[in-house]
């Protein structure tokens, strides 16, 4: 279970407070300023989700038909949903075999000229190699996405994650480190990017700004019948003010929860530090701090996934997912071309292998003393493979 949802006394609290005011808007102004204060950018833009926040993202970008955004192949199917929303082509762009994060080597060899931005996932709360990836878009005029999803209060070279993209954007769906049951933020330094954003994500109002509240401030000319409202065609991709309300009050709570997983994945690692022989573990980028979103690892090949699951949860092991399926192999997508880009297997072949083979340990219990049960049982589990593989 989640904390939020055992222990939501101050949620419950401030989502009474947000009901009493009457539902005006200042709560969302109060979460996107705070939010933006946590995670050092200038500009936060609260939406209904995580994918939300990519598509607009792309919006904002100004992508068209014919541009090209490299994607990684091993992740949730949104980071490649968002530049087909708005007519691009995602090329997908293999992983390192040992961070599971998309590979700056498969980035280069993927860049044509028609190449306009690249999306990132910090898979599971590590941060992908932005000292080549920063380097790549320098050096050819690309825009870059954060896709930090999975990812809250983690580190590269002492900067946190959001420091290195034209955008980042958070998702606050149930599972993540803060969580409003669904919703998400959009996060950039750019005040013309985060004024088009907006505008972009709420119907394209003529009285919105770059910061929050803009939209409050003078309801005379709001009501008055000659106002024109929408200068620019926006979705309706707003987060409602009683969620704002939660996740002010998760805000306050972030350095305990995010700092509870980080310990929590440490627990795991010690688990897992004698067996290397049967799994692989996710590498850090080096000079990193990771989140801890979910423990990850890959099966050696002779174990099979089904078995280890059945003995991991025959020990009292905890449910768990398997990794996503590559977007380009879900039915939504293989067999068709987009562009130059023919979704079909072969395109990625680490992510691939890593796909039928990966584990993802969840990170979210409430107690340290949970974790430790499910880090001992983890590590009973590999002992019996390693004794029988």
């Amino acid at each position: 279970m989640f904390k939020f949802w055992r222990n939501n006394s101050e949620e419950l609290a401030m989502v009474e407070k947000a009901i009493k005011s009457g539902l005006k808007g200042h709560y969302i102004e109060e979460f996107e300023n705070k939010f933006a204060e946590r995670t050092k950018s200038k500009y936060a833009i609260s939406l209904n989700s995580g994918t939300s926040a990519l598509e607009v993202s792309m919006m904002a970008l100004d992508l068209k038909p014919g541009d090209e955004v490299i994607v990684p192949a091993l992740t949730f199917s949104a980071s490649c949903f968002a530049p087909l929303y708005v007519g691009a082509t995602p090329v997908f762009a293999d992983i390192d075999p040992d961070t599971f994060l998309i590979s700056a080597d498969s980035i280069r060899k993927n860049i044509t000229p028609k190449t306009k931005a690249i999306i990132t996932v910090s898979l599971y709360g590590e941060l992908p190699d932005y000292n080549e990836i920063t380097q790549i878009c320098s050096e050819h005029n690309l825009k870059l996405v954060e896709d930090n999803a999975q990812s809250f209060d983690a580190k590269l070279n002492d900067k946190l994650q959001g420091s290195f993209g034209d955008f980042s954007i958070y998702s606050l769906q149930r599972s993540k480190h803060l969580t409003t049951g669904d919703g998400g933020v959009l996060t950039t330094n750019n005040e013309k990017l985060a004024l088009y954003a907006r505008k972009l994500s709420d119907l394209g109002y003529s009285t919105l700004q770059a910061s929050p509240g803009s939209h409050l401030k003078d309801k005379n000319k709001l009501q008055r019948p000659d106002f024109l409202r929408h200068d620019l065609l926006g979705k309706n991709f707003r987060l409602p003010e009683v969620c704002a309300a939660m996740a002010i009050s998760q805000l306050d709570k972030a350095t305990h929860l995010s700092n509870l997983r980080k310990k929590i994945g440490q627990l795991y690692l010690e688990a897992t530090k004698e067996f290397s022989n049967i799994i692989k573990v996710q590498k850090n980028i080096e000079n990193s701090e990771h989140s801890y979103w979910a423990f990850s690892f890959m099966l050696h090949e002779n174990i099979d996934w089904d078995v280890f699951k059945s003995k991991f949860m025959e020990l009292g092991g905890h449910q768990y997912y398997g990794c996503w399926q590559l977007a380009y192999l879900e039915p939504a997508l293989r067999g068709q071309k987009i562009g130059n880009q023919l979704f079909e297997k072969g395109l990625c072949p680490n992510s691939e292998k890593a796909q039928q083979r990966m584990v993802q340990l969840k990170t979210n219990f409430e107690t340290i003393h949970m974790a430790q049960e499910q880090a001992n049982i983890l590590k009973e589990t590999l002992i019996y493979f390693s004794k029988n593989l």
